[in-house]
């Protein structure tokens, strides 16, 4: 894959998986398997969101590995003495599914059958003519949730510790230090989940020293932004 396919792909995440599969963290994987479930948010049951819900506020820190756990023994045992006996060719089963493969697999795995399961419980729910163009459009977002996740991995950040001063360093190989208003802006948004921010820290980013064009204007896209968030990630120095 060329960096020119990650950036144009609109309907092929398995090929934007096999890129990043022995590079992006575990974290990262079950991030895009998060928001790929809320793509057919519809179709869960209460107990599967909150699943869903668990697993994206431990990656971020705000929930506790006592709750992540809590939460994956209620959707085990739910699924397998419930649903497990379910039919397999609904919707609502597909949602479940989708969910389980994030919590109860190896991060790579478990998001291939994520995105298998959500890409068929999208298309359940509608008559077969009318089929064709969601799934299109379900693979277009997919292919959109790497990017906002991963990035571009042809042009990687990286942190630089707080012992040695903090930090990152962009993919041109400069290095800046970000100030504590940067960083403490950067908490908040994700704290909150208050995407709408993110313009705001472009601006204090700008005034510490960032330069990278990609990173700015990434921050300044108005909408599309999830937990895991890329030039968040890269700010909060999970890189």
């Amino acid at each position: 894959m060329t960096e020119t396919d990650w950036l144009r792909y609109t309907s092929r995440p398995a090929a934007m998986l096999r890129q990043v599969r022995n590079k992006a963290p575990a974290r990262k994987l079950r991030l895009i398997g998060c928001a790929c479930c809320r793509i057919v948010w519809e179709h869960m049951p209460e107990f599967a969101a909150t699943a869903v819900s668990t697993v994206e506020r431990y990656h971020d820190e705000a929930a506790s590995e006592n709750e992540y756990e809590a939460a994956q023994r209620r959707l085990w045992h739910t699924f397998t003495v419930t649903w497990g006996q379910g039919d397999p060719g609904t919707a609502e089963f597909g949602g479940v599914a989708a969910v389980y493969a994030v919590m109860g697999s190896e991060a790579v795995e478990g998001l291939e059958q994520c995105v298998e399961w959500v890409r068929a419980t999208a298309s359940r729910a509608l008559p077969d003519g009318e089929k064709r163009a969601p799934l299109a459009r379900t693979r277009r977002q997919i292919c959109d949730l790497f990017r906002e996740i991963i990035g571009n991995p042809f042009r990687p950040w990286k942190a630089i510790p707080d012992h040695y001063g903090g930090g990152v360093v962009q993919p041109d190989g400069r290095s800046v230090r970000l100030t504590d208003a940067a960083r403490r802006l950067a908490e908040g948004i994700r704290a909150e989940q208050a995407f709408d921010r993110l313009p705001i820290l472009a601006d204090a980013l700008e005034e510490a020293g960032v330069t990278d064009a990609e990173l700015l204007a990434h921050c300044r896209r108005d909408g599309g932004h999830v937990r895991g968030c890329w030039a968040l990630d890269v700010v909060l120095g999970k890189v």
